[in-house]
């Protein structure tokens, strides 16, 4: 960073390398189960200090004021589409949860990939635990996505400028900021405006410290790890940074290279002591890629990503991207070369070739390096004007303008007329999660909950919530495994299909406690019924004949048959459901909700035989 900057450069590229370093000196605690007041003291004084300085010492003039663009245009981004609006769910609501345990709200961790605990990234659930401690919730975080979309936005003009785009860096801002992706995502608690912005900066940094002074170089070390710990795959750059600064003078490398292992030594320590692990929170990222080489993890191909990546900017512009990156490395081959190949060309190969899994908000990093790097490569250079290299960029920066303004016209004019859908689409989506998180009402404090939307929920309830395992008998063996005492069953949109089978939750050892309707369906609350799961391996295992269907203590039988309770079983319940029912009105009439069921016996009033009449059916209990 230049010593010599002004006040508004200084907080322009200064707020994400402050955003990274505070969110670790927050994580590193956390992860050791640390009180969390020290690094909050320590955040809020740094904070105090630099803004303090930038105010009352630091120099501002009117061309500061360029740097409005970026703020401005987001807050008229976050008008137009409303994403940002949603409730933070699935991996928002990881990097929530693992805030929450930072600030000693709880210590219990979700499951992860066959792992007991979280592996997700810290750095930004170190940010995430500042800004809760100051609003005293467990699951709102509106300021943060504001300040990382801004910070990567003001990286992508930042950038622009070190390459001496001029007006053409508003341009790649404008370009980065409104890919589509980055739109809907940018501006919410995933990691693609910081993984996009981090990119960026590295890149600033790569150009800055090839013959700079070892203490820059190691600066750019400790980003590249903080980036990397910010998102996992960005690991990469801690040696790439190292290779840039290698290339010519090899032992320029080390200081690099040993600042990026020590800022990210704590998490392993950390790792090595909580889980035995000492790469437990990278390993399921590494067997994740290694499995996309060897095996089959999905079914994500190069057709899908770049099918993807084409969906955030045009193929025309895209590919003139890459060709303006191509001559802006051929006019210095050397040392822009190992850049590219080094920062940029991984991550590419990375979402693009080698994970055969993926999401088009993995592309934006690498998309908005091509975009402002292509910009570079293209704008046409005065002093060499009348050649023909010259021409032909005159006619690409021509083409250029008139792809990007249809670009950002295309994307602003169709978020503006989808506006009012993506307004129901947020109330439906907080609707949903509200009926969910209305269950946790009747949860006691003591509560180990199942649950397909786990770590959503357990944020909200406050209280250890974990997802089924893969099984045939779902509910009962994850019972088994974290020793649960309550289930929640989702009756719209679920995780798992089988959520919606009620006699899977009927055949389960439960106990209705409360329902909660959305949209005309209904979520269950039920408590682990000790008795019914004592006898539940047993009564799974039964050979029943002449039923239509048998889970666990729980049979469902046709109209005009006859069922005798098994030796040593006895009918301890039987219900009347309408001839044509699965036995969803079965679990309604639990809930004491309208239902055409009704209970015909309990207990010994039932006997051991049951008819059924024509035009009925029977839902009968086994004990």
């Amino acid at each position: 960073m230049q010593v010599n900057a002004s006040g508004g450069d200084l907080l322009a590229r200064g707020l994400l390398p402050g955003l990274l370093v505070s969110g670790w000196l927050v994580a590193v605690p956390g992860e050791f189960h640390l009180p969390a007041w020290p690094a909050f003291l320590l955040v809020t004084s740094i904070w105090g200090l630099a803004l303090s300085w930038l105010l009352h010492d630091a120099a501002w003039s009117g061309k500061d004021l360029r740097w409005c663009f970026v703020p401005l245009l987001l807050l008229g981004l976050g008008w137009t589409d409303l994403t940002w609006t949603s409730p933070a769910m699935f991996d928002q609501a990881d990097h929530l949860q693992t805030a929450n345990r930072y600030l000693g709200r709880w210590t219990w961790e979700p499951f992860h990939m066959e792992t007991a605990f979280a592996f997700r990234p810290k750095v930004i659930s170190g940010l995430i635990a500042v800004e809760l401690a100051f609003n005293g919730t467990r699951d709102v975080c509106t300021v943060l996505p504001f300040l990382l979309v801004l910070a990567c936005g003001w990286q992508a003009h930042a950038l622009g400028e070190r390459l001496n785009l001029g007006a053409w860096s508003l341009l790649s801002t404008a370009l980065v900021l409104t890919m589509p992706t980055m739109l809907d995502f940018g501006r919410t608690l995933y990691l693609d405006a910081l993984a996009t912005g981090g990119l960026l900066l590295l890149i600033r940094l790569a150009l800055d410290v090839v013959d700079a002074p070892a203490h820059q170089q190691a600066w750019a070390g400790a980003m590249a790890s903080l980036v990397g710990a910010a998102k996992y795959p960005y690991l990469y750059l801690g040696p790439g940074i190292a290779a840039v600064v290698g290339h010519r003078k090899a032992r320029a490398a080390l200081p690099v290279l040993l600042v990026w292992s020590l800022l990210q030594l704590p998490f392993v320590l950390a790792d090595l002591w909580q889980h035995g692990q000492p790469m437990g929170s990278f390993g399921p990222q590494v067997r994740g890629t290694v499995t996309s080489v060897t095996g089959d993890v999905g079914q994500y191909t190069l057709s899908d990503a770049w099918r993807d990546a084409t969906g955030e900017v045009s193929v025309m512009l895209l590919l003139l991207a890459m060709g303006g990156t191509s001559l802006w490395v051929a006019q210095s081959k050397a040392s822009r070369g190992v850049l590219v190949a080094s920062i940029v060309l991984p991550a590419v190969l990375v979402f693009t070739v080698v994970l055969n899994f993926g999401w088009p908000r993995y592309h934006l990093p690498w998309i908005a390096a091509f975009i402002v790097l292509g910009l570079a490569g293209l704008r046409p250079h005065l002093p060499s004007r009348g050649t023909a290299l010259q021409g032909s960029r005159v006619a690409a920066a021509v083409v250029v303008l008139l792809l990007a303004s249809t670009h950002i016209t295309s994307v602003l004019s169709t978020s503006l007329a989808e506006r009012e859908e993506e307004q129901d689409r947020v109330a439906w989506r907080t609707e949903l999660l509200n009926s969910l998180v209305r269950l946790g009402d009747d949860l006691p404090d003591d509560a180990v909950v199942l649950a397909g939307y786990d770590i959503t929920l357990g944020v909200r309830y406050g209280t250890p919530t974990f997802r089924f395992g893969p099984s045939d008998d779902p509910i009962h063996d994850s019972i088994e495994v974290v020793d649960a005492t309550h289930v929640v069953l989702s009756g719209s949109n679920p995780r798992f299909a089988w959520e919606l089978d009620p006699m899977v939750a009927l055949g389960a050892p439960l106990n209705p406690v409360r329902s909660s309707t959305f949209g005309g369906k209904h979520h269950t609350l039920w408590s682990v019924d000790p008795s019914r799961a004592a006898q539940h391996d047993a009564a799974r295992d039964l050979d029943l004949e002449g039923v239509i269907r048998h889970v666990g203590d729980a049979v469902l039988l046709e109209a005009g048959s006859t069922f005798s309770a098994p030796e040593g079983w006895a009918v301890v319940e039987a219900i009347v459901l309408p001839v044509d029912n699965d036995g969803g009105a079965a679990v309604d009439l639990r809930f004491g909700l309208e239902t055409d069921a009704r209970v015909l016996c309990r207990g010994s009033l039932c006997g051991d035989v049951v008819h059924v009449n024509e035009g009925e059916r029977r839902l009968v209990f086994l004990g």
